[in-house]
């Protein structure tokens, strides 16, 4: 998660031209793809070890 925050900023400073809405969109798809991995591999995580 800080990864994608340190990512957003330096997205709003330099590809952006501080673009507070591309910033904001990038950051939702963000913690909506790794909310969607984390459930995956939450779900697989019983799969392997059994």
């Amino acid at each position: 998660m800080l990864a994608l925050g340190i990512l957003a900023v330096i997205n709003y400073n330099l590809a952006f031209h501080h673009s507070i809405a591309y910033t904001i969109t990038l950051l939702i798809a963000g913690i909506f793809h790794l909310s969607f991995k984390y459930q995956l591999n939450k779900n697989n995580l019983p799969k392997r070890f059994n």
